[in-house]
């Protein structure tokens, strides 16, 4: 599996994007990954700045409109960006025009946090 390389996107482009609640119970296909470095907001957590003063952004492209509004990216998680880069060759099928799909999103529990995340929920799983 490839890295995908970190890109500087421009401000509009990310405020493009929907946050993960606005999607709600929507099926779609992931089309793109975008990973950017930026300003972080006032609620930021102070351990996710890095030393540039930047954090980093997650943007999942999809084949639908997320929130009414024209949307189709959303700000991703760690945990999202882990599972889209368990793809073979994502970044490449994404070049071509590829998707992969169905899912939705959701929340899971953290065993270890005993917290809640947001992730890619696929049509096998029970919460789909």
């Amino acid at each position: 599996m490839t890295q995908h390389s970190v890109s500087q996107e421009p401000q509009e482009e990310r405020a493009s994007a929907c946050a993960p609640k606005l999607v709600g119970d929507k099926e779609f296909s992931i089309t793109g990954l975008k990973i950017t470095r930026g300003k972080p907001s006032p609620m930021t957590n102070k351990d996710s700045i890095g030393e540039d003063g930047k954090i980093e952004y997650v943007i999942v492209e999809t084949n639908v409109d997320l929130d009414g509004e024209g949307s189709t990216s959303f700000f991703g998680t760690s945990a999202i960006k882990s599972q889209i880069q368990r793809f073979d060759n994502y970044t490449e099928a994404f070049a071509k025009g590829d998707s992969f799909g169905p899912v939705k999103l959701g929340k899971k529990q953290s065993l270890k946090s005993n917290s809640k995340y947001w992730c890619l929920i696929f049509p096998n799983e029970e919460d789909y």
